[in-house]
Order: structure tokens, then sequence, then C-alpha cells
């Protein structure tokens, strides 16, 4: 074994560690160095760009290069397959189907393009072609779990419960595979069971903290959580307030009624965040949503303007008290307009 060989081995085995930046030192002096086959120097760069960094550019840009100094290259197959993995998480699943045909078209018993190519049908919206590709990578190798998370993506949209069995299928060779559990949490959000997704987020969170899309969609559920508290709230308010001046005690049970079934309402999108990476998620929750968490406390506020008033009207018997538990309404107004403020602020910082 030459030294470049040596020096690529070192580079893949750091790559495998996570030291990504230590693979990448080895790996570019290698780039001009007469030693070293290049088609395969920039294979490699390009195999640790796409599944350790991410930087699909960079991914593209090496697989390219690799593919045009040596068209016969011993690793082509795999250097067509990082070309295409790399257009496909760039968003262009079409320019990808090309290198994945060749791959295949070179070693049809290899299950590895099948199953990308299956992504890449799936996202084009070619399913027969897709759950194909994705049983056949499944025959070539049953036991790679990929192959299996593969079918569950192919059939995420049209087949929820065969992919829920795919993705299961996958947990079960893998249970780390943190990628079949975040979409099992998204199928149970599609069905409405939130409180399975919730769970099932927060162990996606729990296991890959650099992961923010489970932050995302949690954030997404607190806040439609609030947003309904809200637009009960109103009416709420206004009932009690009129059952007030007509029996201070009616008023008073019937907002301690009205703020129990409100919470036992949204109860199944808040308790499961109260443990583990969730309890986290929570604390953090302030930071991440300034405008929603005042928003939440004008909510609160309203509530407490209201019972308060009452206990008031009640405790000191003075006539015409109850006047101000209207005083809890602008708080969940003031509510109304946050939630408008926050949707022109989401839609500016994406444009």
């Amino acid at each position: 074994m030459n030294q470049s060989q040596q020096k690529l081995d070192r580079a893949e085995e750091l790559a495998n560690l996570g030291r990504i930046s230590q693979a990448l030192e080895i790996l570019y002096p290698l780039l001009g160095d007469n030693d070293a086959d290049q088609a395969l120097v920039h294979g490699h760069i390009g195999r640790t760009h796409l599944f350790y960094d991410h930087d699909f550019q960079q991914a593209e840009s090496h697989a390219r290069s690799a593919l045009a100094l040596n068209p016969e290259n011993p690793i082509r197959s795999f250097c067509l397959q990082v070309l295409a993995y790399s257009l496909w998480r760039q968003g262009r699943p079409a320019e990808a189907l090309e290198p994945l045909r060749e791959a295949i078209s070179l070693d049809p018993e290899a299950p590895s393009p099948h199953s990308v190519i299956a992504k890449v049908y799936a996202d084009l919206r070619w399913f027969t072609k897709a759950r194909h590709e994705a049983e056949k990578a499944i025959e070539l190798g049953p036991s790679k779990p990929d192959y299996h998370f593969s079918l569950g993506y192919v059939l995420h949209d049209v087949d929820p419960e065969a992919a829920e069995l795919a993705y299961r299928k996958a947990l079960e060779l893998d249970p780390g595979k943190v990628e079949a559990k975040e979409n099992i949490a998204h199928l149970a959000l599609k069905r409405g069971d939130l409180r399975t997704a919730s769970s099932g987020l927060i162990e996606v969170l729990s296991e890959a903290p650099e992961d923010h899309r489970p932050v995302l969609i949690l954030n997404k559920k607190v806040v439609s959580a609030i947003r309904e508290a809200t637009w009960l709230t109103l009416p709420a308010c206004l009932l009690c307030t009129a059952v007030a001046f007509w029996n201070v005690i009616g008023g008073l049970v019937l907002s301690v009624l009205m703020v129990t079934l409100i919470a036992f309402r949204l109860r199944s999108r808040i308790l499961p965040l109260w443990k583990g990476a969730g309890n986290s998620f929570l604390k953090g929750f302030p930071r991440r949503e300034k405008i929603a968490t005042a928003w939440a406390c004008l909510i609160a506020f309203s509530w407490t303007i209201l019972t308060g008033s009452l206990l008031i009207a009640l405790i000191f018997l003075r006539p015409g008290a109850q006047v101000l538990a209207l005083a809890s309404v602008p708080p969940v107004l003031m509510g109304g307009v946050l939630d408008l403020i926050r949707a022109l602020y989401i839609r500016k910082s994406l444009d």
C-alpha cells in the first residue's frame, strides 16, 4: 500500500469518527500529488463533503472532477452516486436521474443506486417507479435499514400505513436511525395524533440536538396552541363578564370552568413537552419566539384580570365591580395583534 492510499484510508477513518476538518486537511493536499490517483482523491473529497459536512455543491464539484479525470476509474459507480445524491439534495432531482441510471447499468445488483433513485422518483412524483426501485433495493440488501427507509420515504404521502411499517423495519435494523423516528412522528402529526407526534419529535431532539427541524415543528405546535387559546379566551371573557353582572359567583365559577376546559383542550399539545429534551425545548422557547411569548403572557394576564376582578366583586361586595372584568378583553385583542405582527415578521424574513 503506497503512502497516498494510506492517507486516503486515514482520512476516511477520521471522517467516520466525525473529525471532518482533519479528514479534509489530509485530502486536499493530495490534489496535484503525482503519486495519488487524482480521480480517487476527488471521489473521497466528494464523499466527505456529501455525507459528513453536507456541502452538496462541493460534493457535486469533486464528483464531476473524478468522473472527468478518469471515466473508467474503478469507483465510477460510487462517484456517479455521489454526484446524483448531491444534485438531489440541492433540489435538482431531474438532473440526478442520468448518473443514477448509469450507476445501475454498471452494477445492476448493487442496491444503493436503486435506493437513491427511488427517492428521486418519489420527489418527481413517479410513485410506481419509485416503489419498484425501493423494493428492488430491499430485495438486494434486505438487512440494510437505509433501503427500508427509502421505501418509507416513497410511500410517505401515498400509503402512510405502509410507510410507517417500512420506517419501523428500518428502526428494527438500526434503532438509532433518527430520520425514521422523525418521519414516523410526521405521520402521526398528519393523522392528528399530537401526543405521539410530540413524543416522537422530542425523542429526535434528544438524540440529534443539531437537527433544527423538530424544533421548528414543535415551535409551530406551541404557537398554534397559543393561537387557539387566544380565540377561545375572547368569547370566554365576554361570557363570564355578562354572567357576572347577573351573578358574581356564577361568573367566577364559569371563568374557572372555562379556563379548565381550555387547558384540557390544549393538554395533548403541551403535556408531552414537559419531560426530557422537551423540557429543554420549552425553556428555550421564549428566546426563540419572543413575540409568541409576549402574546402568551397577554392571554395569561387576561385571565388574571378576569378572575381577579370577579374575586374583588365577590369579596368586597362592591356594586359594579364586575365592570373591571371587561378589562380582560383588550389583552386578548392585543394578543391577536401580536399574532399578526409575528406572521408579517416571518414573511418578511423569508423574502
